[in-house]
């Protein structure tokens, strides 16, 4: 299912909204992310073999990643903190 939304451009209209002033949009979209990355086993182990997370790859096809860095610099400590924790969930393994 969530292979269907990613193929349809649910990633790039999120990531596309990370850029938001108001700090409710990014808040809602970098859950949206979390559900997806729980939704789903992407790091899969087959025989030495790991499968690549499809929502890491279009986040940094998007620009997702620095948009998220940026948003460690939000006005809102709440957005700070979120984005934050959502980077090394992603990125830090």
């Amino acid at each position: 299912m969530i292979m269907k939304m990613i193929d349809c451009g649910l990633l790039e209209c999120f990531t596309n909204l990370l850029d938001t002033e108001d700090p409710r949009i990014p808040a809602l979209v970098m859950t949206g992310f979390e559900n997806m990355l729980k939704s789903e086993p992407w790091m899969v182990n087959c025989n030495q073999i790991c499968v690549i997370n499809p929502v890491l790859v279009e986040l940094e096809k998007k620009d997702g990643r620095s948009k998220l860095e940026k948003l460690t610099w939000h006005s809102d400590p709440k957005v700070q903190r979120q984005a934050q924790e959502l980077l090394e969930k992603l990125f830090e393994n």
